[in-house]
């Protein structure tokens, strides 16, 4: 995997979420239904909020760090 660290102002990540169970190995199918979901005009909608690198989608997730202590 590549990756880099950069500063960045303030940004808003926009998409669509579900709270799917932690899985630390493996493929998560309950990410995949969820990659599955998106439609297509969802994605072009996702696609014209972009307006900085990267230019594509990630996944991200969020507010998973309470559940590991």
């Amino acid at each position: 995997m590549e990756f880099r660290i950069e500063d960045k102002p303030a940004f808003n990540l926009v998409g669509v979420s579900k709270r799917v169970p932690m899985q630390f190995e493996g493929v998560n199918n309950e990410i995949v239904k969820l990659a599955q979901s998106i439609t297509d005009e969802q994605k072009e909608e996702m696609h014209s909020l972009q307006n900085m690198e990267p230019y594509e989608i990630v996944n991200a997730s969020v507010r998973a760090c309470h559940l590991l202590g």
